[in-house]
């Protein structure tokens, strides 16, 4: 990646990809559900866009606010600080995505590929902690007829975002990779060493970059405060709450 040393005055070529701040918080307005928590990632963490949709359960942490990006061994994984803003909105998404688990699975379905031992070839499996945290819209039938259901799909979340970008008159060519930028961008304006970037980002082994570091506060929680994130991602029943048998799960804290 090319760095491009700005000034917190400075505005960036519209030619670039990347977003002004003000211009990040006119398309996060415009976006909503699982397209904001998408684009919340993206900005708030560094994350890949195909990092970003194959997030399975088990790699949120949502009791330590840690995310778990997970590769081929010495492939850029990584353990990442989840802005504390975005916890209950994971949670409240993270219910109804349950919620749908569980009647795929009284349909027959609620598989998921996996690799298989050794990896060779794909398996599948139905267990909850191995679900997609952003699952496609639709099921789809793998081999011999069974139901699965894969993650949104990277056109899908693009498409998304270049709605918003239009809704917000955001002139500035821009797609998710441009979110990712912004993420470096501007820890690199607040001081952050381009080595702890370059952590963050997944262009390093997988060990922390020194013993001396820290864990790194999202930009977003500058980009956005509490009050603007409280209103995004309200339940639609009034309560954060989903029902289950025999249990009703609060999800919100």
């Amino acid at each position: 990646m090319r760095w491009v040393t700005m000034t917190s005055q400075e505005t960036p070529d519209n030619t670039t990809g990347v977003l002004t701040r003000a211009e990040l918080r006119a398309l996060f307005h415009q976006l909503a559900g699982r397209d904001w928590l998408l684009a919340a990632l993206l900005y708030g963490s560094g994350l890949r866009l195909w990092e970003a949709v194959r997030l399975r359960v088990q790699d949120l942490d949502l009791e330590r606010g840690l995310l778990h990006i997970r590769h081929h061994p010495g492939r850029g994984n990584r353990q990442l600080r989840l802005d504390p803003q975005l916890i209950p909105h994971l949670r409240i998404h993270l219910a109804h995505v349950r919620q749908q688990h569980l009647q795929d699975l009284n349909r027959g379905g609620g598989a998921v590929p996996r690799a298989a031992p050794g990896g060779t070839g794909v398996a599948y499996t139905r267990r909850w902690h191995q679900q997609y945290v952003f699952p496609d819209a639709r099921e789809s039938h793998a081999a011999r007829g069974r139901l699965r259901r894969r993650h949104v799909s990277e056109s899908t979340v693009e498409q998304a975002l270049r709605r918003g970008l239009q809704r917000a008159g955001v002139r500035t060519p821009a797609t998710s990779h441009s979110l990712r930028r912004c993420f470096a961008l501007h820890l690199l304006e607040q001081g952050h060493s381009l080595t702890t970037v370059r952590y963050l980002l997944g262009h390093t082994p997988e060990s922390a970059p020194g013993t001396g570091f820290k864990p790194v506060e999202s930009p977003l929680r500058s980009l956005m405060g509490v009050r603007t994130l409280a209103q995004q991602l309200h339940s639609r029943r009034g309560r954060h709450s989903v029902e289950e048998p025999q249990a009703l799960y609060l999800i919100a804290s």
